[in-house]
């Protein structure tokens, strides 16, 4: 049986927009490089790989500008969501993914505004 699957190619959009935001704002350098890791790890799942190594935290990073961790978290708003039928070696590759995407960016937006996480 085949497996419905979550739009891999517009994941990989999604974290080119968040690398591509990260990129432009002098204030997020420390990010860069992990943005960088996160969209060619989307662009592989695109292309079907499924075995994503784990970044590296770095827990002193701070996002101290509301307005940028406010367009972080819009930019992930938009990613698609999962549509409960994806094969098990793909929700593990995604929870890498998001993982990732916590590790190496979102930690310090949960950690100082969450309260940009948690509103509709």
């Amino acid at each position: 049986m085949a497996h419905a699957v979550i739009d891999l190619v517009a994941l990989h959009r999604t974290f080119t927009a968040l690398r591509e935001f990260v990129s432009a704002e002098p204030e997020l350098a420390a990010f860069h490089d992990a943005a960088v890791e996160l969209e060619l790890q989307a662009a592989r799942l695109a292309s079907g790989a499924r075995d994503l190594p784990r970044l590296a935290e770095t827990p002193d990073r701070r996002i101290a500008n509301r307005t940028h961790a406010a367009r972080i978290v819009q930019i992930m708003n938009g990613a698609p969501p999962l549509d409960g039928t994806e094969s098990e070696e793909l929700r593990h590759a995604l929870a890498m993914l998001f993982g990732n995407l916590v590790l190496g960016i979102t930690h310090p937006i949960l950690r100082d505004h969450a309260e940009l996480m948690w509103s509709s």
